[in-house]
This record gives C-alpha cells, structure tokens and sequence, in this order.
C-alpha cells in the first residue's frame, strides 16, 4: 500500500513540476525602444506596445492587452541638467497618484532595477481599479555639494495589473538610456 502512495505521489510532483515548466515557457520577452530608451521586461501577459514621444523630454509607453485594454504605461525622462533624485521621485509619485485620482494611497521604497526608488499603490475611482506605481532614477550619482544624489534619467511604470502581473514586470525591468551611457563614455 504504502508503495503504491509512493508512485502517485511521484506522479502528482511530476505533473506539478511538468505544469510549472508550461507556465515558465509561456512568458512573454520585451524589449522595447522608445527615443533614447530601450526597455525590457517579462510579462505572462500578451501585450501590444505604443510609444511616443509626448514632449522634449518625456516618452511614453503604453502597454495594452489582447483585448485593447490600456493596463499599463511607462514615462521615460531624461533632462539637460541633473535633478534631485528623492525630491523629484516624490513629485513624480505625487503627479502619478492624483492624475490617478487615487485615495488612501499606500507608499514606500524598493529596490528597481537596481536602484532605490518609490512604490505606491491605491484605489483609483478614474479606472476602478488598484493602481500600482514605481518611479525610480538611472545613473543616479552622489552630488557632494547638494549632498544628495542627483540624476538626469527617470522611470515611471504606473500598472492597473492583477498583483501577480505587476509583480513579474516590475521584478524584470530593465530600462537603459542609451545617451547617458554614451555620455559616460565621451
């Protein structure tokens, strides 16, 4: 008796396993380009991009699913002269969550992409529906005489996701402006 529990249960962990496997396979790749910005994430989730440049210094990518959804954005900035990082995160979250129209929102920071940057999430009654929200800055460096770090690049990726999904883009996300880098290199 006690061999054959055996052998099912062996069968239940490789179909578990074999169903992990499936689930894994079926991830989506993105890389994305947009002006000076190239972008890349995973997602599960099928979606279209749209990007466009919506002034000097902001591209915007709007990510949209199989059933033409709006469900997620990106903002990409980048300015001429360097910016406070926490004091221009925090603007950057408050214009998301009262654009958003959200109450009660929740805030905090996070590890992105390998920087330190704001997480924010809440009810927002112009979609009905949570909104989740990163901001975050790229090339961020230590300015000694402000004595804060400053930056001349900003991301935003606001999400009307299901947690998961939020969860395995922002856990992948990769954003690179390809003018700081060649102006590291000059």
């Amino acid at each position: 008796m006690k061999q054959k529990e055996d052998l099912i249960m062996k069968r239940l962990l490789m179909i578990l396993a074999l169903g992990v496997l499936i689930v894994a396979a079926s991830a989506y790749s993105y890389k994305i380009e947009s002006g000076p910005w190239v972008v890349k994430f995973n997602s599960s989730q099928k979606l279209i991009d749209s990007s466009q440049n919506v002034g000097g210094s902001a591209e915007v990518i709007k990510l949209i699913d199989q059933d033409e959804n709006l469900v997620a954005w990106i903002n990409l900035y980048s300015f001429s002269t360097q910016l406070y990082v926490d004091s221009y995160l925090d603007t950057l979250m408050n214009i998301s969550i009262r654009s958003m129209q959200i109450t009660n929102a929740t805030e905090g920071s996070s590890a992105i992409d390998g920087s330190v940057g704001k997480v924010a999430e809440g009810y927002s009654s112009k979609y009905n529906r949570i909104w989740r929200g990163i901001a975050y800055p790229f090339k961020a460096k230590y300015n000694a005489f402000a004595g804060t770090n400053t930056s001349k690049y900003f991301v935003t990726f606001s999400s009307l996701q299901e947690p998961d999904q939020f969860k395995e883009i922002k856990e992948s996300f990769h954003a690179i402006n390809l003018a700081a880098i060649s102006e590291e290199g000059s």
